[in-house]
């Protein structure tokens, strides 16, 4: 089923859970280029994973996904539409994919893909959702979505059997009682391997 073959072995003794997000183009963002090393600490935590991509991803970033999960494949991952309808073609071929490859459970990388999350729930295996967006904060997001921020977070919440939030403000959005964890963002220490300083202190800007 994975359209490419990812550089770790599938081990049938391990779950495999399918990570799904909604842009791999040649601009990426922040959930995307952390979920590089959300892969890297799954694989850690005896989790192995198919990553489904939208269509036609950037090869350098696939490349890079594919070499830290099992497999990759390219699915449709239109944007929620809290107030719309669910492509139900989607949600068949997220469903197949599930079935195919015996997945455990959906993780969603960002609250953008409807879809997984709803073959996930059909077929009854845990549906996660990776918050890094407050919806009421974000009026460019409102727009993209074409939905107001109490509509987005409702439709986050009816979906999610468990949130993963990037810090307690965030996970503070989406009220599901005991069905929240705060995972906070990491960074790679080698960035900071610089030459000894003395005198003034190490100043870092944060974009």
């Amino acid at each position: 089923m994975p359209r490419h073959i990812g550089a770790l072995d599938r081990r049938p003794e391990r779950p495999l859970i399918l990570v799904v997000a909604h842009a791999a183009g040649s601009q990426l963002f922040g959930g995307e280029r952390s979920l590089l090393t959300l892969l890297d600490g799954l694989d850690a935590a005896g989790l192995d994973t198919l990553v489904a991509l939208p269509l036609g991803p950037d090869p350098v970033y696939r490349d890079a996904v594919a070499l830290r999960s099992t497999g990759v494949v390219e699915l449709p991952v239109p944007p929620r539409r809290p107030c719309g309808v669910p492509q139900s073609a989607v949600v068949d071929a997220f469903a197949a994919v599930i079935r195919a490859c015996g997945i455990a459970a959906v993780h969603a990388n960002t609250i953008v893909p409807h879809e997984a999350l709803l073959a996930a729930r059909r077929l009854g295996i845990p549906a996660v959702v990776h918050a890094r967006e407050v919806p009421h904060d974000d009026a460019e997001l409102q727009q993209w979505l074409l939905a107001p921020p109490g509509a987005i977070v409702a439709s986050i919440v009816g979906d999610a059997d468990h949130v993963i939030a990037n810090s307690r403000f965030t996970a503070g959005t989406y009220p599901l009682s005991g069905r929240t964890s705060v995972v906070s963002p990491v960074i790679d220490d080698v960035l900071f391997d610089l030459p000894p300083r003395e005198g003034t202190p190490l100043q870092v800007g944060l974009i």
